[in-house]
C-alpha cells in the first residue's frame, strides 16, 4: 500500500490493519521540515506487520508486476 500524505500523524489505523498489506511504501523526502513519516506512523505500520520503504531512505523503489520478486531500490535515498 501506498501510505497516505508522505507519513504524516493523520492516519487511519482500523484502516491500516484492515488492510493488512505485506508493503508499506511511504513516499517522503529526506530531510523534510515535516518530521515526516511520524514515529507514531512507522510504529502503526510495524505493529500491522507492514515491511516499510522510504523514499528518504531506500530511494527510487521498483515494485515487480509479475508479485514474485521482492521490491527493490533503484536509486539514491531523496
Amino acid at each position: 500500500m501506498k501510505v497516505a500524505h508522505h507519513g504524516s500523524r493523520f492516519q487511519h489505523a482500523p484502516l491500516y490493519h484492515q488492510l493488512d498489506a505485506d508493503l508499506a511504501l511511504v513516499p517522503v523526502g529526506q530531510d523534510n521540515s515535516f518530521g515526516h513519516p511520524t514515529d507514531e506512523l512507522l510504529e502503526l505500520l510495524e505493529d500491522s506487520g507492514s515491511q516499510v520503504l522510504r523514499t528518504d531512505v531506500h530511494g527510487t523503489v521498483v515494485l515487480p508486476a509479475d508479485g514474485q520478486a521482492v521490491p527493490r531500490s533503484v536509486g539514491p535515498a531523496r
